[in-house]
């Protein structure tokens, strides 16, 4: 299991997500801090009503001075992504899907 995993209320939590075309991806609904320190790794990203949440890795993404979360993937490709589980925990089986998926 993850006990590393860690989710609080983040400031990024409900930012607009946008791709690299500027195109609207949905908004952050959770922010995961995976590695043991107060960076940020994982967002869970809402796609919209009737689509499903996504995790899309931190690194890459910035903020804009709007408040915008720009990430460095196209809309596509995030609601391709794998879909996140209940609760946002992260499994190995899941991290190694995203590895494959992001990398």
């Amino acid at each position: 299991m993850a006990s590393d995993l860690e989710t609080r209320s983040d400031p990024l939590s409900g930012l607009t997500v946008l791709d690299e075309k500027g195109a609207s991806v949905g908004f952050v609904s959770d922010v995961i801090y995976d590695n043991g320190d107060d960076a940020p790794t994982w967002y869970v990203v809402d796609c919209g009503w009737m689509r499903s949440e996504h995790y899309v890795p931190v690194e890459g993404s910035f903020v804009t001075s709007k408040g915008d979360v720009i990430l460095p993937f196209q809309k596509r490709w995030v609601r391709a992504a794998p879909k996140a589980a209940d609760g946002h925990v992260l499994t190995s089986a899941l991290r190694r899907d995203l590895a494959i998926y992001y990398d």
